[in-house]
């Protein structure tokens, strides 16, 4: 059959990745028997028209989850680097001008743009655009750009609450927002840098760990069943947490974190912050308050509104 279509069909598969492998394989030969109909029936037009009209392989995919009580796929636009440094640049080009005269013989090199790893490097370091990882450093500031990695990875395991009670997260640099599941499922919904390694899930005695050390930058939505304890340990990132029922402890190098206390629960919190400013959280008194200590060098920690 013509590459074209092959092309379409393996797009096909790839959506369906966590749907049993008979369900998955009866459905793409029916496919590809339409689109040989298709072809057979309609020799004056020619393959990117019937492609056309069969629609993205996503959509077909989604049809064949809804009928069969599969979660439904997000479809999101991806975000170019180059659309992420134009807009950078048009809301940052007056502040250049007004202070270029003094910073160009003070800081060295100037201008260096890295187009292996989509970085550029403003006035020896003060300024760090990392296109690949979506960090912007600004002097001691650290801003993430979120959705912008084009390797969607996503999946989901039950979780026994008598074998595990621990999520443990280690990653480099992006983007993470803490959900509390409605069931016993640990779920993951990411864009990553790369493709994840087969050791992405470590299980031990107790902790289940996500290792995503080896990306560059990421953007992951997570939710996590409940009276699960939540550790995560970051380079550089934005975390955002939010009603969660259990023991946390975050540790980050830069960059912000962002809590949302559930109201009908008792926090009692432990705050280290070396350089940045930090939200002030009211202490419960109660003997069985949660725990939750955030560790932070350089950055802000404040509270989310729910």
């Amino acid at each position: 059959m013509n590459m074209k279509i092959e092309k379409y069909l393996s797009e096909l598969d790839s959506h369906l990745h966590d749907i049993t492998a008979t369900e998955k394989a009866e459905y793409i030969i029916k496919i590809k028997e339409q689109f040989q109909t298709q072809v057979k029936n309609h020799p004056d037009k020619n393959l990117d028209q019937i492609i056309q009209e069969f629609g993205p392989a996503i959509n077909l995919a989604n049809q064949f989850r809804r009928d069969h009580n599969y979660p439904i796929l997000s479809i999101r636009k991806e975000k170019s680097f180059l659309k992420f440094i134009f807009t950078f640049f048009g809301f940052s080009f007056l502040f250049f001008i007004a202070i270029m005269s003094f910073v160009i013989w003070k800081f060295t090199p100037v201008f260096q743009i890295e187009e292996k790893s989509n970085r550029i490097v403003i006035l020896g370091g003060l300024i760090d655009i990392n296109g690949k990882s979506g960090r912007i450093k600004m002097m001691d500031s650290y801003h993430y750009v979120d959705n912008q990695f084009t390797n969607s990875f996503d999946g989901a395991i039950n979780i026994n609450k008598d074998e595990y009670d621990e999520l443990v997260i280690n990653f480099r640099s992006g983007v993470i927002d803490i959900l509390q599941s409605e069931d016993r499922r640990l779920s993951w919904d990411c864009k990553l840098d790369k493709v994840p390694t087969q050791e992405f899930i470590n299980k031990s005695k107790g902790i289940i760990e996500m290792d995503l050390e080896n990306q560059e930058g990421i953007s992951c939505d997570i939710e996590i069943p409940s009276q699960m304890k939540l550790s995560i340990d970051g380079k550089d990132g934005k975390i955002s947490i939010r009603e969660l029922d259990s023991d946390i402890f975050v540790e980050l190098n830069n960059g912000m974190i962002s809590f949302a206390p559930n109201p009908e629960l008792e926090y009692v919190y432990e705050i280290d912050i070396e350089k940045g400013t930090s939200y002030k959280f009211e202490n419960s008194k109660t003997v069985n308050a949660i725990e939750v200590k955030f560790d932070l060098d350089n950055g802000t920690i404040t509270k989310l509104q729910l």
